[in-house]
């Protein structure tokens, strides 16, 4: 009898051998069914939101103005898959609208060295948010085809400060945190709503001061590539 030692690697790629002169079928496994699922890559959207803010001023006392109102804008990101059903992005946007308040406080009266003197009638004055912008990341856990995350990062905007003697524009930068769920509508698309807190450090001009902060809500159309 004639012994031929073919090797394994070999055989796995012959679909007939000769033995004995003559030639042996060798059946092939069937193929195994491989299922890829899309995960991670660039996403766009767009977003509504909705802006309640807070102001305080000084100006020889402590004020409060809660400025709110209406911005759209759009986010441009990245998400990454992670173990156990975890995922992860990074995200940035711009947003621009209207977040405003008028109201009346007492204009305070100062000396060259801005020792408070007094008091004079009430003016009128006028705190308005035009934009804001920020970079944050996002961690969350895949809930079947849903997710829910959390994020956090940086973010910037610009109050504006209109009295009936001046007027102040200044850009204030800080951190924002808050969490979000994500609605899975097909292989492309997912909507989406947001909750955030914005903390910006404060500012001074002359003898004033703004203190800002904010929360927001938010509803977007997700577009991921």
């Amino acid at each position: 009898m004639k012994v031929i030692r073919v090797s394994a690697i070999v055989m796995a790629m012959l679909t007939t051998v000769s033995f004995a002169g003559k030639n042996v079928e060798i059946p092939q496994s069937p193929p195994i069914p491989i299922t890829v699922t899309k995960c991670g890559g660039a996403y766009t959207g767009g977003q509504l939101l909705y802006v309640a803010g807070k102001e305080k001023l000084w100006n020889g006392h402590t004020t409060t103005v809660k400025p709110s109102g209406a911005m759209a804008g759009l986010f441009v990101g990245y998400d990454f898959c992670l173990n156990n059903g975890l995922m992860a992005a990074l995200e940035a946007s711009a947003n621009l609208g209207k977040v405003e308040k008028k109201t009346k406080l007492p204009e305070a009266m100062f000396a060259n060295n801005y020792t408070l003197l007094d008091y004079k009638k009430l003016f009128n004055v006028k705190v308005t948010q035009n934009w804001e912008a920020s970079v944050v990341a996002h961690l969350g856990k895949k809930l079947g085809s849903n997710q829910l995350y959390l994020l956090g990062g940086i973010t910037a905007t610009e109050l504006k400060v209109k009295g009936t003697t001046y007027s102040v524009k200044k850009s204030l930068y800080g951190w924002t945190a808050g969490a979000g769920y994500e609605i899975k509508i097909d292989k492309n698309w997912a909507s989406r709503v947001e909750y955030r807190y914005n903390k910006y450090v404060a500012k001074k001009y002359g003898y004033h001061y703004m203190k800002y902060n904010s929360n927001s809500v938010s509803a977007g159309l997700k577009y991921s590539f």
